[in-house]
């Protein structure tokens, strides 16, 4: 076995010491590229060695390097050896420095902290004086979004040249606040977790009147580097009347100009608006590598809809996932798309070129309810010609939508699990049907037609179109006055060889390859397109070929009699759309009536 001693100068460099740095890299390579062997790059060790002679020892610790026991550094040595560890290894507290600073506008150092990275800032008016358009009653407060800048960051301190590719389980624990609008230390805390993620936390430290030093954690989550989550795109709910300008919109808000992204809000439903914006980044600093404000855009226009809809104000408390899914153009048009799931938002972000951002699960914590002359006033005349449904078998009760002998006929047939998953589709028709018509549930009357199709009757009368879909316990449904449609709701799993083969064609097989998510798209664009053509399997699945996955789209052609039928119906143009939805995989398929 070879063990090369190498130093933290030789990995990250220091001053006048080129020729030691080379020494290093040159050892380091050899025990890269020979098996057996670990090359250590050691901080500066305590009680022996070069560290402690001639007064180096305070010199070192007095620029903040933290030395390693002598002891220590042995028994580590001995111990990698003995679990055959190879290649190479850094070993080092604090480095005081040493480490060279990212080149980002909002970073003044890196350091090591056990198993931690660390990155540090100093938030001051001085040099930040973009935080002053983000202030609370004349308080500056560091937007959620550059702690998230920050945490990114950090996280590309461990892993250099990796895009930053999103987000999850982000939780905003307590807001950074400038008290007298004085200085802020901020510190974020990385930490490697494999696959290109990294946790990190925000914290902050400040001396309060008392003399206490008080350091507060604020921040924490995952962040992605390389490929970001996954997510489909959003199913857009419709059309309503009503329109929010910007002017509107800040008056209520309190940002200053800086972070005033929104230019317009429209389409304003119970569940859901769309709202139009574009950002600059220039005055906090560039480059950035999350595009803070285009993250801030879709935390604005999800509060506005609880302004508008619950009439609070409300901040941010947490993420469940977010990809970035392209770079934004500044300055350029951007087009929001805004759902409320449950207490939770979803957000997708687009200009020109395509999707920029999809955030799911974002939370808020509401401060209050608005003063009663900032209440909104949306016209209540609100129609929409698409509603969209989702029930939970665990969480919805069947008493608050279902009468006794619609529960009694829904579990006459079938085991617990097909008649709990049953039960929850007739609920998400349910809420599908009230989205779109207002009408209650007791009004509202879901029955299946001889082909199986379900028929929906609103007071007597023929209610919209309806398709419904569940799996794993989950439920989903679309309504609409306007066109043929049809949802399909999938586990994302691995399909069996056997079911390719019977189902789809060569060039589908072809297309999906090993892909569970290209495999299960196929099959629910087929599930999804023979419901919205009102016949289901009756006709031949076969006879529908997927053709290409965009990022929120499936591209599909038609065959045989499901093209027959099609042409029947008015051969009016398919739309194919596709999401993810709580682990789960979301596929409608629509066309015009």
């Amino acid at each position: 076995w070879m063990l090369s001693m190498g130093s933290v100068a030789g990995r990250f460099g220091n001053a006048g010491q080129v020729d030691y740095s080379a020494a290093n890299e040159a050892m380091a390579q050899a025990c890269t590229l020979r098996p057996r062997s670990l090359h250590i790059d050691w901080t500066a060790w305590g009680d022996v060695g070069m560290a402690v002679r001639g007064g180096m020892q305070s010199l070192l610790e007095g620029r903040g390097v933290q030395l390693l026991p002598a002891d220590a550094g042995a028994s580590l040595a001995i111990d990698l050896i003995d679990r055959h560890i190879e290649g190479e290894l850094v070993v080092s507290g604090r480095l005081g420095g040493l480490l060279p600073a990212p080149d980002h506008p909002l970073v003044d150092g890196a350091d090591f902290k056990s198993e931690f990275w660390s990155i540090r800032r100093t938030l001051d008016l001085a040099t930040d004086a973009w935080i002053l358009d983000h202030a609370i009653s004349d308080v500056p407060v560091l937007p959620g979004v550059i702690g998230v800048e920050l945490m990114t960051a950090a996280a590309q301190v461990i892993h250099p040249g990796l895009p930053y590719g999103g987000l999850s389980d982000v939780s905003f624990k307590a807001p950074v606040k400038m008290h007298r609008k004085e200085a802020v230390e901020l510190e974020v805390l990385a930490k490697p977790l494999g696959d290109n993620k990294v946790h990190c936390t925000l914290f902050s430290e400040r001396t309060l009147k008392t003399g206490k030093h008080m350091r507060t954690e604020h921040f924490t989550g995952v962040v992605w580097l390389g490929e970001g989550p996954q997510l489909g795109g959003l199913v857009e709910s419709g059309t309503s009347e009503g329109t929010v300008s910007s002017e509107e919109i800040y008056r209520r808000f309190f940002h200053g100009e800086g972070f005033q992204v929104l230019n317009s809000a429209s389409n304003i439903l119970p569940k859901s608006l769309e709202a139009n914006g574009a950002v600059d980044h220039s005055p906090i600093g560039h480059p950035l590598s999350s595009q803070p404000l285009v993250l801030e855009a879709a935390f604005q226009a999800a509060g506005l809809h609880t302004m508008i809809v619950d009439g609070a104000l409300a901040l941010p408390s947490s993420i469940e996932s977010m990809h970035c899914v392209s770079p934004v153009v500044e300055n350029a048009p951007m087009r929001l798309v805004v759902q409320r799931r449950g207490e939770a938002y979803d957000v997708d972000i687009h200009q020109e070129h395509g999707c920029v951002l999809q955030l799911r699960g974002y939370g808020m914590a509401q401060l209050g309810p608005l003063p009663e002359e900032d209440q909104f006033n949306i016209p209540s005349s609100q129609s929409t010609t698409e509603g969209v449904g989702l029930a939970h078998v665990d969480q919805d009760d069947p008493k608050a939508w279902l009468s006794d002998s619609e529960i009694e006929a829904l579990s006459s047939r079938g085991n617990a699990k097909r008649i709990s998953e049953r039960i929850a589709g007739r609920i998400a028709g349910k809420r599908a049907v009230q989205t779109l018509t207002g009408a209650r549930p007791g009004a509202i009357r879901i029955e299946n037609l001889p082909t199986g199709a379900p028929q929906c009757l609103v007071d007597g009368n023929q209610g919209p179109a309806i398709s419904i879909s569940h799996s794993n316990g989950k439920a989903v449904a679309l309504a609409s006055w306007t066109g043929h449609i049809g949802v399909d709701l999938e586990a994302i799993e691995s399909r069996s060889p056997s079911f390719l083969q019977e189902w789809l064609s060569p060039e589908e097989c072809r297309l999906v390859g090993g892909d569970p998510l290209k495999q299960n798209l196929a099959w629910s664009a087929k599930e999804a397109v023979l419901k919205a053509l009102g016949k289901g399997m009756a006709l031949n699945p076969r006879n529908l070929h997927l053709e290409g996955v965009a990022d929120d789209r499936l591209e599909v052609s038609l065959h045989g009699d499901v093209a027959r039928h099609h042409q029947e119906m008015g051969a009016g143009k398919i739309a194919v759309r596709w999401r993810r939805m709580e682990g789960l995989l979301w596929v409608d398929a629509q066309f015009p009536a």
